[in-house]
């Protein structure tokens, strides 16, 4: 029996140094493993890097269209303080943006700030190729054109004004205010044929329906003093069919004015 248990454990401790070379592969295997572990993590590391400068750098522009949505939104409801502040911040990081210039400017003459509102449509102007790109956009600068010769009638430079408003015209023939403004110097200046070419331009545009009408009624007044001649000129939109219409459904007081100017021009003859 004793021979039997020494030869078992000569047997098993011959098993264990025949096992024991076994062992040594792991260490490779570790040190693998450790490697592929730090790549990961350096991977991760360097695209972490990359996410968090694309978010910096993406971060300006979000916030710039995060400030015209506002600004965009105060224009609508009428907000005009709150937008201009907008795109104050937006025009000192971009100061020869036309269209950032042009909206800032209209918040300004909206409130009531003639020239603080001429000095920004003046840089928009002067950056006008910005805006000659495509007809959505030349449409906005023939109405920055109306609206800077709104300014500039306000600060009684009626010279200037005329020249912007022409501008406009050049831009966009039917630019509303542009031509509102104009047919209203026309009128007064007696120009009936000028100012009806100017407000017919008027027809059909809901924003201006009542001053159509308005004025229509005025040059229905004063066309008994154009000649004959001079009333062949006289456009089919703003015919004596039409003024008739709208000199029913004016108001008394719109055809009032229009009557003041007729002693003066005949004392004067």
């Amino acid at each position: 029996m004793a021979k039997r248990k020494s030869s078992r454990s000569d047997a098993a401790s011959r098993g264990d140094k025949t096992a024991a070379p076994a062992s040594p592969p792991a260490a490779p295997a570790r040190n693998l493993l450790d490697y592929l572990t730090v790549r990961r993590i350096v991977v991760v590391i360097v695209l972490c890097q990359v996410v968090l400068f694309s978010v910096l750098a993406f971060k300006p522009n979000l916030r710039a269209r995060n400030l015209n949505a506002l600004a965009t939104r105060a224009m609508n409801q009428g907000n005009w303080g709150a937008a201009a502040r907008c795109f104050e911040r937006m025009v000192k990081k971009s100061p020869n943006s036309a269209p950032m210039r042009l909206n800032l400017a209209e918040c300004r003459l909206e409130m009531d700030e003639p020239a603080e509102a001429l000095e920004h449509f003046d840089v928009a102007i002067e950056n006008r190729k910005q805006l000659e790109q495509s007809e959505t956009w030349k449409k906005r600068l023939a109405e920055g054109l109306a609206m800077r010769g709104k300014a500039l009638i306000q600060l009684d430079q009626t010279e200037k004004a005329l020249e912007s408003l022409r501008d406009a015209i050049g831009v966009d023939p039917e630019q509303p205010l542009a031509n509102l403004l104009l047919g209203r110097f026309y009128l007064e200046n007696n120009d009936v044929i000028a100012a009806a070419n100017c407000i017919r331009h008027l027809d059909g545009v809901p924003k201006f329906a009542q001053e159509f009408e308005t004025l229509t009624g005025e040059i229905r007044d004063r066309i008994v003093r154009v000649d004959e001649a001079e009333l062949e000129d006289l456009p089919e939109r703003v015919s004596s069919s039409s003024l008739a219409t709208a000199s029913a459904s004016a108001p008394a007081t719109a055809s009032a004015p229009a009557a003041t100017p007729a002693p003066a021009a005949t004392s004067g003859e």
